[in-house]
């Protein structure tokens, strides 16, 4: 009997190593042979120029953040002053919840990662008039860049250890644009690479170690991507990307029994000072939310055209509002909140 198992461990062990030798070798076969693995060198994703890039290389910036194999990047805890132990910007909270506590997961891009109109909606929630039944907790995982398709992955593979009682997305207009990015970091910086399988990733996530070392990882990647691919479909619409994620967000939200809100901030112009794409980025989110019944607060409705350049945190940066902004927002979720979610608490 004893000699059997041996003879087993035997064979299974051949039978690995003559798989590995095979994996090898088919690895090895690409990169000696340029005519055929010319389009798999890892040098052929590389995305030059890109502006996040440019943003995470400055110090402060290099020292927040970190690849993650799932997000792209993430925050490093703890790393600089208002990065909290759980990587996220904002107040430190335990993860064990009273049960007196109703705590909201923020998810959202740089508008957010601010931090400010979090901040003070977490004020005003728990010093409201008159005093509401709960103590609140806003824990904010909004990073700077991030859009839809991380909104989702961060609520799927992080935010929900934190048993969040709702969720809000503070969403900005381009956040449907997605991109799937691959960062490295060493010593010299962050580098950008381009994931070339978008539609494998939604199934299978990509293995950034075997991605950036294997000739043959990156040849099986393309192969199935192709396969998956319309031929006709250079690029994705941007609205087919955000019904796929917000569905995915909304379904997880459902199942656990989480209230799910987003918050549509306007570019800080008026209407029609907006570029077309702009517009149909604008129409299409709408569009979106209110094919998958998700609740909303368009602060468009809220912010006057007139008042908005006023409301710029920088005199040429129409995307990111200035405290003054925040504070707007925070009075209008907060609002929002007490006539549809706690009034009767």
């Amino acid at each position: 009997m004893r000699k059997q198992h041996i003879n087993k461990l035997i064979n299974l062990s051949l039978l690995l190593g003559g798989l590995i030798l095979c994996l090898a070798l088919a690895d090895l076969f690409f990169r000696l042979f340029p005519a055929y693995g010319f389009r798999y060198n890892f040098s052929q994703f590389v995305m030059e120029n890109n502006p996040t890039d440019r943003a995470m290389n400055r110090n402060r910036d290099y020292r927040k953040h970190r690849p993650s194999s799932i997000l792209g990047y993430e925050l490093v805890p703890n790393s600089v002053p208002e990065v909290n132990s759980f990587g996220m910007v904002g107040r430190e909270h335990r993860l064990e919840k009273d049960k007196d506590t109703y705590r909201i997961l923020v998810l959202g891009d740089s508008i957010t990662e601010h931090n400010w109109y979090v901040e003070k909606l977490e004020d005003k929630l728990n010093n409201s008039n008159p005093k509401l039944d709960h103590k609140f907790e806003l824990w904010n995982g909004a990073v700077m860049g991030y859009q839809v398709n991380q909104y989702a992955a961060y609520l799927k593979h992080k935010g929900l250890r934190y048993r969040p009682d709702m969720v809000i997305i503070g969403f900005c207009l381009n956040d449907f644009d997605t991109q799937y990015w691959v960062f490295y970091k060493d010593k010299k910086g962050f580098t950008i690479f381009y994931n070339p399988a978008r539609k494998l990733s939604k199934i299978l996530p990509l293995n950034t170690f075997l991605f950036k070392h294997s000739y043959l990882y990156r040849f099986l990647f393309l192969r199935i991507e192709n396969l998956l691919s319309n031929p006709k479909e250079k690029f994705p619409e941007p609205k087919t990307e955000g019904l796929y994620y917000l569905k995915t967000i909304k379904n997880i939200c459902q199942e656990k029994k989480i209230p799910l809100l987003g918050v549509i901030f306007p570019y800080l112009k008026r209407l029609d000072e907006y570029r077309d794409d702009e517009m149909d980025r604008y129409k299409e989110m709408i569009e979106v939310l209110d094919i998958l019944n998700i609740e909303y607060i368009d602060l468009h409705k809220y912010l006057p055209e007139k008042d908005r350049y006023a409301l710029r945190r920088d005199r040429n940066d129409y995307s990111h509002p200035s405290i003054e902004g925040h504070e707007i927002a925070a009075n209008i979720i907060y609002n929002y909140l007490r006539e549809s979610y706690f009034k009767n608490r």
